[in-house]
């Protein structure tokens, strides 16, 4: 009795378990399966869980003595890999895993198996595994892999050299073909090197140039900078880049270093002609201003009036184009490095007082006024006298020329114990925002009839911030459309004894 009991008990608990067990495969996701292939080429799929019907749209008793049914459903495409790679693993009994498409419905699921094998004593072999539905992840990754290959595609068929540095120690983990070819090094060499490697002067300067704007933006740039060639020669580049962090937390750097070699080489072009025709046409425009002038002066008598007013005409011209004549040689001594530059301290008021002075004239002619509100007259700054006042010059005649009738030109001193600020307000239109990126590039005017019709060569601001830059200086601006601008220049007090905290009216 008591081993009948036990026996009992015994086939009570396997029932129990079986149970168990088939409640768990039916909540399993996808399929568990035992899939059987003899020597013949036959095969049959002896046990399936009720998933099956989800993955190949069949039962398991369909497919218990033969598996054709579910080789059916695979996606021509996929079936001589999901074929190959049953016979590779039954050969090396190694595990068996794919990816493939199956049918369902109308459309095409991607699905994943994975299965280990076993000979068995009449030499088939049985696999125990499963195989689950993965098509949602698998078209997100692929993609994604879409979307990477087609990025890379565009990595290397750029024009501009892009590279990938690591932040901190600047290593090289990509390039592009458009980085390698200026540079002459061939890719695995490159790869071995780091940044500092390429830019001349070594990384330090540009580090911490980049540093700050990094740290502020997450962008740096763009600025020149020569880059080193692997024949030790340099050309001209222009850097700009972003910080990015991957994946993992690794702070990476994306760097696009543009090759200005040829834009360089046309502009230096373009100055030799600028700079020649204007010396050639000096001279004889200079000999045409001074007769039209005595013309209009009276030199040769009275003229009869549509005479007179044509020779007027003709000599504002003439003086129009010797301004520009003159403009075009101040800039090119200024970019070719001929124009002198003789840095001394200099008090600042006299240098302001004698340009408000200068075109006291010309402000009275326009209906304006102007106001000088120095807050810092004993204030000293290094600077070359000469170039800060043709600087200053060039901002005070522009607020004179759009300030409207009536009007009042401030011109104010601003000291921040370290930096002296010169600064020009008006009343006139202000900047427009599409012209503010251009308005200290070479000829650039605002697209107005208003502001043309006014005059001006479009070089008096690129020739300032030419001169502010080679003083260690700047100029900037600060403008609301319709409502006035203010520009400035600003450099470096040479004397921080003056009364940097005293407040002007």
């Amino acid at each position: 009795m008591t081993l009948l009991a036990r026996w009992i008990a015994g086939v009570i608990e396997r029932q129990m378990s079986v149970q168990m067990l088939t409640k768990l495969v039916k909540q399993t996701p996808g399929m568990l399966y035992q899939y059987r292939l003899w020597p013949d080429g036959s095969s049959a799929i002896p046990f399936a869980s009720p998933g099956i019907r989800d993955i190949f749209g069949v039962s398991s008793e369909d497919v218990a003595e033969d598996a054709t049914p579910c080789f059916g459903q695979v996606h021509p495409e996929d079936f001589p890999s999901v074929r190959d790679s049953i016979t590779n693993s039954a050969r090396n009994l190694e595990v068996w895993h794919q990816q493939y498409r199956v049918r369902n419905g109308d459309h095409w699921r991607w699905i994943e198996g994975r299965a280990t094998p076993e000979n068995l004593a009449d030499n088939s072999t049985m696999w125990h595994g499963y195989i689950t539905d993965i098509d949602e992840k698998k078209k997100i990754q692929l993609a994604l892999q879409e979307s990477e290959d087609q990025l890379r595609r565009l990595f290397e068929l750029s024009p501009i050299g892009i590279a990938l540095n690591d932040y901190h120690s600047t290593a090289f983990l990509d390039v592009n073909q458009a980085l390698l070819t200026p540079t002459g090094y061939k890719r695995e060499d490159l790869m071995a090197l780091n940044l500092s490697d390429l830019v001349a002067g070594g990384i330090e300067m540009v580090r911490d140039r980049a540093m700050i704007e990094l740290e502020n933006t997450g962008r740096f740039g763009p600025f020149e900078q020569e880059i080193v060639r692997r024949n030790g020669s340099v050309y001209p580049a222009v850097i700009q880049g972003m910080r990015i962090t991957n994946a993992s937390g690794r702070a990476l750097v994306w760097s696009l270093i543009e090759d200005i070699s040829e834009r360089k080489k046309v502009e230096r072009m373009k100055n030799e002609f600028i700079s020649t025709v204007s010396h050639e046409l000096r001279t004889p425009l200079t000999s045409i201003a001074g007769s039209l002038g005595l013309v209009a002066g009276g030199a040769l008598g009275q003229l009869p009036e549509k005479a007179e007013r044509m020779v007027s005409i003709a000599a504002r011209n003439s003086d129009q184009l010797k301004r520009l004549i003159d403009d075009l040689l101040d800039m090119e001594k200024l970019i070719s490095g001929r124009m002198s530059i003789r840095m001394q301290s200099e008090t600042v008021s006299p240098v302001i007082k004698d340009c408000i002075e200068r075109l006291h004239t010309y402000a009275v002619d326009r209906g304006v006024s102007i106001r000088f509100r120095d807050h810092h007259p004993q204030q000293r700054i290094l600077v070359d006298r000469n170039r800060l006042d043709q600087a200053l010059a060039n901002l005070l005649s522009n607020a004179i020329k759009f300030s409207p009738e009536h009007s009042e030109v401030v011109v104010e001193t601003l000291f921040d114990g370290q930096n002296f600020r010169i600064q020009v307000s008006d009343n006139g239109p202000g900047i427009p925002a599409n012209f503010r990126s251009r308005i200290f590039q070479k000829f650039a005017q605002a697209d107005s009839s208003d502001t043309r019709g006014r005059g001006g060569t479009g070089l008096g601001l690129a020739i300032t911030r030419e001169i502010m830059t080679q003083m260690g200086g700047s100029v900037g601006f600060e403008s609301i459309e319709g409502d006035g601008a203010t520009f400035w220049l600003q450099a470096s007090a040479s004397d921080t004894r003056s009364d940097a905290n005293y407040e002007g009216d």
